[in-house]
This record gives structure tokens, sequence and C-alpha cells, in this order.
């Protein structure tokens, strides 16, 4: 919620500023994570959850300064956030008196489910140029923009995980000897509030619907990944990239 209330403070201010005053639009919509890095990747496989339970709803918020008919400069940011708690597909988890916990194949039988809940968090803040081809004279207005995204960005692992590192054998009087795996608590495994630099492209178009009022359908492309170094160490870096289709109101000042 900070790093929310941050940007809204930011484009607040510059709206609030009578020089630079053009237009503000609110969006809200649907965010589309690409999810191609390995953290993603070994989540989906391993879990009980997809990539399309982290396809969510959206909302964005920019600031519009008009330069002439056909250019504009666009500060803004959108806000993306979702969780989901999973268990582990192929793993069970038992207890062992004086050892602790321990993952087990499916087959062995264990005694409980293995559970964790993936969060993610990405807000990027933006500067972009906008260019209206056909200018801001008739009903029906398109639009290209692009320009730097600053993704402000967190991940958490929260509840068992299983360490593959720390392989142990079980025996069992029906089943013999098993291999099986530690279980650690994820308590630690996260990052937060990282920030990375990355790109965004978007295409649109603005329908008039009043003397300073219009409605605005937007696609629009991130482009970005983000080092993990703290709990997160020996992953690729997070894949931030995302599609955000949205629909939105815009003011002219």
């Amino acid at each position: 919620m900070k790093k929310l209330a941050l940007s809204i403070i930011l484009v607040t201010a510059l709206a609030a500023t009578p020089v630079l005053g053009n237009s503000v639009t609110i969006r809200i919509g649907s965010f589309f994570p690409s999810a191609t890095s390995d953290l993603w990747q070994i989540e989906f496989d391993q879990m009980s959850f997809a990539k399309s339970n982290f396809q969510s709803s959206a909302f964005g918020l920019d600031y519009e300064i008009f330069f002439s008919r056909n250019f504009s400069l666009v500060v803004g940011f959108d806000s993306y956030q979702k969780n989901k708690a999973g268990y582990y597909l192929d793993y069970e988890g038992i207890n062992v008196l004086g050892q602790g916990l321990f993952a087990v194949p499916l087959e062995y039988g264990g005694d409980f489910d293995l559970i964790h809940t993936f969060r993610v968090s990405v807000t990027p803040m933006q500067v972009g140029l906008k260019i209206t081809p056909l200018g801001r004279r008739s009903s029906l207005i398109p639009y290209v923009s692009g320009g730097l995204s600053i993704f402000l960005w967190s991940v958490s692992l929260d509840g068992d995980i299983i360490d593959f590192s720390d392989e142990w054998i079980v025996s069992d009087p029906d089943y013999g000897d098993t291999i099986a795996y530690g279980v650690m608590s994820s308590a630690l495994s996260r990052e937060s509030n990282r920030l990375s630099l990355g790109y965004h492209f978007a295409g649109g178009v603005q329908y008039v619907v009043g003397n300073r009022i219009t409605l605005q359908a937007e696609v629009k492309v991130f482009s970005g990944e983000g080092e993990l170094t703290e709990w997160l160490q020996g992953f690729e870096p997070f894949d931030l990239s995302s599609l955000f289709i949205s629909l939105g109101l815009n003011y002219w000042f």
C-alpha cells in the first residue's frame, strides 16, 4: 500500500501544478504477466496453481502534459498484485520424530499436503512520449506511446518449501527405502520493495464523450526483469514483463 500511496501523491502533485495541467486518466483492466523466468516456471510446474491464476485485475493513473496537437509527455503508474496458495503436486509431508519435516513422493503415502503461497506485486512507474497522429480535434483519437518504466516490485514464498538439495533416505516396511527431502519454512524467502528499470509501449484510442471527457481503450506491454539478490538467490532474474489491457476515463483541463 505504501508504494501505491507514493505513486498517487506523485501524480496528484503534478496535476496540482497549474502550468503543467493538461489531462488526467484513470484506468482499470486486466494484467497478464509473461512469467517466463525460472522461479515462475518452477512454481507452475511443482504447485497446484497455474499461470492463469496470476492473471488479475489492475488499475492505473496517468498525468499528461500536452506539447502540441500531436505530442505529449505522460507520467503515471499501473499497479498489480496477486497471491495464490497451492500444494505440491508430486510430494506430501511426513513428520519424523526427532528429525523434523520431510517431503516424500505421493506413492510413499505422506501424512499431509505441503502448502505455500506465491505472492507477486509489481508497480511500473512510467514516463514516456505519447503521439496522436491525427491530433485531438476529432471524436476518435488513436495514439501510441512508449518510454521508460521503473518497476517497484516484491515477490515472496510463504509456507512449506521443499529443499531438494537436502536429500535423506527414509525406510518403510512396505515401501522400503525412499528418497526424501527436507522441508523448510519460507518465512525469509522474499524480495521486498525492489526497484528495476525497464520500458513500455502502448497503443490505444480515445473517444470523445463530452467537452473535456474521453473514454479510452489501451493495450500496454511492459518489459523488465529484477535481480533476486536477497533470500531468493540462485534463480534467474525475475521476469517483470507483462501485458495490461485497460479501459479508462480521461479528463482534459
